[in-house]
């Protein structure tokens, strides 16, 4: 297992999709997880794939890259996007200040 797909193994524990919320809330829940784990938002290269394999682990239509990729800018840009889905609410403070 690699490190990208251990990482998200973790997150998907912490936050897992869910059928009832939608693709891009089910991606934010899972990259707030990411986030609080790593403490950033530069997860580096090879996140998306995982990420995607565990939606269809889940029975959910995974999505693809670019969704992955659109999603996570959403956040960075305005954390309080989705933030009804962030496990620690000062995660959003630390996008805010560009410490994560």
């Amino acid at each position: 297992m690699s490190d990208m797909d251990a990482l998200v193994a973790e997150a998907v524990k912490d936050a897992p999709p869910l059928p009832h919320l939608t693709q891009g809330e089910n991606i934010a829940r899972v990259v707030w997880a990411m986030l609080h784990i790593t403490g950033t938002l530069e997860f580096g290269r090879g996140w998306a794939a995982p990420v995607a394999r565990a939606f269809e682990r889940a029975g959910l239509r995974a999505p693809s890259a670019d969704v992955l990729y659109a999603e996570k800018s959403s956040l960075r840009r305005d954390p309080r996007h989705r933030s009804a889905h962030c496990p620690d609410p000062a995660l959003i403070e630390d996008v805010l200040s560009g410490r994560a």
